[in-house]
């Protein structure tokens, strides 16, 4: 994904979670500049918080509609574009 549509899709999932979850840091990072164990393409957004099931379950149409993935780690939730060869 890229800067614009990372940043929509951030409003999205804002909009879906509201109070429900608190965010203490969130930021949107390309993915090229850092190293992770998957291969990323574009920006992800990168969220400091605790999810439950539900707030997980609230945020899948999203990311199936925007054919993207979440990873939980190191205490933040990463939702990034899967590397498709």
């Amino acid at each position: 994904m890229d800067r614009v549509e990372a940043v929509a899709i951030l409003h999205e999932i804002l909009e879906v979670w509201g109070e429900s979850v608190i965010m203490t840091c969130v930021s949107i990072d390309d993915a090229s500049s850092t190293v992770y164990r998957n291969l990323n393409i574009g920006y992800e957004i990168r969220m400091r918080c605790d999810l439950d099931n539900d707030s997980r379950d609230c945020i899948k149409p999203i990311l199936e509609k925007h054919k993207l993935g979440i990873k939980e780690e190191e205490g933040f939730v990463i939702i990034y574009s899967p590397f498709l060869p």
